[in-house]
């Protein structure tokens, strides 16, 4: 059988501007992959910097798979190129893996269309619907399909840009009634909130406001230049979870729990996750997720951030695509990445079954400043490192730019276990570890221990 998984991006990359470390790397995984296939033949294609998939230096794979043929597009190629490319390799089996980048969560998409032209010609070709990702991607579609659902989400407003601004541009107004109708509703709200672009990439340029002043005075500001979200802000517990499988086969996955940052908002590059956890109340939400996922016509995996609240779960957000979870789940199961996301779009002889059974183990993904050389290979040799994954952005401007170390820690089988490891390896690194994210790794811990209690 001839396997092909590929990607889509819309953005240039600039390999030159960034020094990529990852151990356990794309090249090792897609080793074991093809040990699990021995009869299969396996296809990459995709555009630069083809996340979850290569490993890069530069604008160059570092290392291939000598028994994977690696396909690379340019950003620009469109959607009947791919295609068309695709089509040629004649596949047996065609499956996303969709990733992300700034500043526009809508690759997926792109990714969707491919499929849909895929499909038109006859191709077994899979990835998550269109539908679930224009919905997602517009987080005030996604607010309308939670409400349609009777899911709970945060209480907003809704802000339309031009339509704020158009009494300074039309003659015969005299009073802008949307204006001043979004300000009445805004005043409304209960504060403080949280403003977030409507299709803007996970919580990179969202701001939080405590008055209505605040907010009055974002709107004036040159801030304000496109559509916007003000979302009351929900201050429980921030968790974020993975839905893997097809209609009808859906397997929803237990939570991680998310630390934040001093705005009580979770920080991509600074975020730690703990999990999977079993929360209270865990069958309910449990069937929450799985009337999202069929609404949404979920295919593969996708990923939901969520804020457990006065025994309520809130839905955040909705990431039809992979997420900053997916090695982290993958390593929890002690499973292969790509085995993962294989097994995902093929779930009637495996996930259906599979997924709720296997054993897993508590994981733990963080993110410390860059580290040399000699402390990554040191780390990586240690117990229950499982990944590493060190991002160095050569091209950056501000310190808080410059990239990070992402580490998975994973095969614990109690939290006391993981926090006792956690412990021992920040005392021996206490050269590498920030007091501010010692801090916010021991509050979490203590969360856990008091939700779990609960």
């Amino acid at each position: 059988m001839h396997i092909l998984f590929y990607s889509c991006n819309s953005n240039s990359y600039r390999g030159q501007d960034f020094s990529i470390t990852s151990i356990k790397s794309c090249y090792e995984e897609w080793e074991e992959f093809c040990e699990l296939h021995p009869d299969c033949k396996i296809t990459l294609v995709t555009s630069l910097p083809g996340s979850f998939l290569l490993d890069l230096q530069g604008n160059e794979v570092k290392k291939k798979c000598s028994k994977v043929q690696y396909i690379i597009l340019p950003a620009e190629s469109s959607e009947e190129e791919i295609a068309d490319r695709i089509l040629h390799e004649k596949a047996d089996l065609v499956l996303a893996a969709s990733f992300y980048e700034k500043p526009y969560d809508w690759l997926g998409m792109k990714d969707a269309i491919v499929k849909e032209l895929l499909v038109e010609k006859g191709v077994k070709a899979f990835c998550n619907s269109l539908y679930s990702q224009i919905n997602s991607f517009d987080k005030f579609r996604t607010h309308k399909v939670l409400e349609e659902l009777n899911i709970k989400s945060a209480d907003y407003v809704y802000v339309h840009h031009n339509l704020f601004q158009v009494a300074g541009n039309k003659k015969d107004i005299l009073e802008n009634v949307y204006k001043s109708a979004v300000l009445y509703q805004i005043k409304n709200l209960h504060y403080p909130l949280v403003i977030k672009d409507t299709v803007g990439l996970s919580s990179y340029s969202m701001e939080v406001v405590n008055t209505f002043a605040e907010a009055e005075n974002y709107l004036k500001s040159r801030r304000f230049n496109s559509d916007r979200l003000f979302e009351e802000f929900l201050d429980g517990i921030q968790f974020g979870l993975e839905i893997e499988g097809c209609p009808g086969h859906y397997t929803i996955l237990k939570p991680f729990i998310f630390s934040v940052n001093r705005f009580g908002l979770t920080s991509p590059k600074q975020s730690i996750k703990i999990g999977p956890l079993t929360p209270p109340d865990f069958p309910r939400l449990e069937k929450d997720m799985l009337r999202l996922a069929e609404k949404m016509d979920f295919y593969g995996r996708a990923q939901v951030d969520l804020v457990y609240r006065n025994s309520e779960w809130y839905v955040i957000e909705v990431n039809p695509r992979l997420s900053g979870m997916s090695t982290s789940y993958a390593a929890s199961r002690n499973k292969n990445f790509y085995q993962m996301i294989y097994d995902s779009y093929l779930p009637e002889g495996n996930c259906k079954e599979g997924s709720s059974k296997e054993k897993t183990f508590l994981t733990m993904n963080f993110k410390l400043p860059l580290l040399p050389e000699k402390e990554l290979e040191k780390i990586s040799k240690l117990p229950h490192v499982k990944h590493l994954h060190q991002i160095e952005n050569l091209a950056h401007l501000q310190l808080r730019d410059a990239g990070y170390c992402e580490i998975i820690l994973s095969g614990f089988d109690s939290i006391s276990e993981l926090e006792e490891y956690f412990n021992d390896f920040k005392n021996k690194n206490s050269s590498l570890v920030e007091e501010i994210f010692s801090q916010r790794a021991a509050l979490l811990f203590e969360q856990i221990n008091q939700f779990i209690a609960m």
